[in-house]
């Protein structure tokens, strides 16, 4: 049974449900369509959220999906198809009667995956005749779906040609290895 809450005086009814067997039948559907564009991943329901004004019997309701990403298989471009989800299903959602939806990612193995290549992109790196320039090289996850890489310049060695060369080396290196989402940055 979903958690039902009153408030603003209680005009508002807010029912929450957690468990998909509870879900009403048009967001069953809905998540049976979505699946089928994610056949390998594992989508989950966080929560679908109903709220009923009471004085207008006007209903709105949100659903929310979380899904894990592989941090490594993101890198490599395995999951395109999530940028392109949230408004390809967009209508689907509107159709069968839901307001909004938003699928969560969480990555995992992202430690394992920057220590993975961090110490052999930093030997590479190393190896090349910038290398001496570089102070350091960090790995950072900057938004839902973006990875970056960030070089720190020594500040005497600073300028635009060592920045697009040290730049253009990292990109090099990372795409011979797959690495296609992964962004190259120097502040």
């Amino acid at each position: 049974m979903p958690k039902i809450f009153y408030t603003h005086n209680n005009t508002l009814e807010h029912s929450v449900y957690r468990d998909e067997s509870e879900l009403p039948r048009n967001v069953k559907v809905f998540m049976k369509e979505i699946r089928r564009e994610f056949p390998n991943d594992e989508l989950k329901l966080s929560t679908y959220n109903e709220f009923k004004d009471l004085e207008t019997n006007k209903i709105r309701n949100e659903l929310d999906l979380s899904m894990d990403i592989d941090a490594e298989r993101y890198a490599k471009g395995d999951y395109s198809h999530i940028k392109e989800a949230d408004t390809k299903f967009d209508d689907i959602a509107e159709s069968i009667g839901i307001d909004r939806f938003h699928i969560f990612t969480a990555y995992i193995n992202k430690k394992e995956f920057g220590e993975k290549f961090l110490k052999d992109l930093k030997k590479y790196m190393k190896s090349t005749g910038e290398g001496e320039s570089i102070h350091s090289i960090r790995f950072d996850l900057t938004t839902k779906y973006e990875m970056e890489i960030k070089i720190i310049l020594k500040k005497e060695d600073w300028g635009r040609r060592v920045e697009f060369s040290i730049k253009n080396l990292a990109k090099d290196y990372l795409a011979s290895k797959g690495y296609k989402n992964v962004r190259v940055y120097i502040p």
